[in-house]
């Protein structure tokens, strides 16, 4: 199934949770979770300590980052059966374990058409992060977004007096995010540090090409 027929077969009613922590405080647990589907990113936290805030519930997981970049994915593993479905970028060298596992355990995967990945690169002139591909790609599909749908987006404000594009602090990176690779807590998710995208000209597609 593709996402946007699983988008239909809800009547479009969705929400999509970003991971910075903008959303910390301000108690929207109860709004994202009466919404039919709820769309989340990569390493996404549903622990007790963040249901006030960022709710409870998942419908679709949506990855961008690589096998060994998934902090959290032997936890992910336990719940994925209960997702409605899991998302993936198209670059195979990435994931091809994980794809494997997908299909040794029949569990419903969708690939992003890589056209909407090189339309959307060649209008912003470099690689987009994984929410904006998700946005655009229901933008595409469905039409502008209405921004009481989207939660947890900030594009790295809250870093960007240190790092114009890159070191973003997610929600759930409280000194107890552990790297598979390393055994050690991470307050940053390393990642981050090196990422390639331009966050303040993503804010100002989000805001020009995306939203209502």
């Amino acid at each position: 199934m593709e996402l946007k027929d699983l988008l239909e077969k809800n009547d479009v009613d969705f929400c999509i949770i970003g991971n910075s922590p903008k959303e910390l405080g301000q108690g929207n647990g109860e709004k994202i979770d009466s919404h039919k589907l709820i769309l989340r990113f990569n390493d996404f936290s549903t622990s007790p300590d963040f249901y006030k805030d960022y709710g409870r519930r998942t419908s679709v997981w949506i990855r961008g980052s690589n096998d060994k970049n998934i902090y959290t994915m032997e936890e992910k593993k336990k719940h994925i059966k209960n997702f409605d479905l899991t998302v993936m970028r198209a670059k195979r060298a990435w994931s091809d374990k994980f794809r494997a596992y997908m299909k040794e355990n029949k569990l419903p995967l969708f690939i992003f058409p890589i056209n909407y990945e090189i339309e959307l690169s060649k209008k912003l002139k470099f690689s987009p992060s994984t929410g904006l591909l998700t946005l655009y790609y229901i933008r595409k599909n469905f039409g502008k977004i209405d921004r009481s749908r989207v939660y947890g987006f900030s594009f790295c404000k809250e870093n960007r007096s240190k790092n114009a594009d890159g070191g973003q602090v997610h929600y759930y990176n409280k000194g107890n995010l552990i790297n598979p690779f390393t055994n050690k807590e991470e307050k940053i998710k390393k990642t981050f540090l090196v990422s390639r995208h331009l966050w303040h000209r993503e804010e100002e597609f989000f805001k020009k090409e995306l939203i209502l």
